[in-house]
């Protein structure tokens, strides 16, 4: 339990650490929608870690499975939306209606 939470405090403290450098070095801003996206994933993978704490194992698995099935076909959606259609418009027209900009 105690390098699980070590591990987490390492991870939250190295991307304040880079973001901060970053930012002084290169003028680095997150955009609105990368924000309102961290807004939403955030307490997600907060939820999904602190449940194996009170949850059974199989129970947040399930819930973690969830959320990366989610998460996994959002951000396909999002590159199909933004790439495949622009360098590859044949493939984009056959793309399965999950992941088409307009579904």
């Amino acid at each position: 339990m105690k390098a699980g939470l070590g591990f987490f405090g390492m991870y939250l403290f190295y991307l304040i650490g880079i973001y901060l450098v970053v930012r002084r070095l290169s003028g680095f801003r997150w955009s609105s929608a990368n924000r309102r996206l961290a807004l939403v994933l955030v307490p997600l993978i907060t939820i999904v870690f602190a449940a194996w704490y009170v949850l059974p194992a199989l129970v947040v698995t399930g819930l973690g499975l969830i959320v990366t099935v989610i998460a996994g076909v959002y951000s396909l959606k999002t590159l199909c939306s933004l790439y495949a259609i622009i360098t590859f418009p044949e493939a984009g027209s056959k793309a399965p209606p999950i992941l088409s900009s307009s579904a």
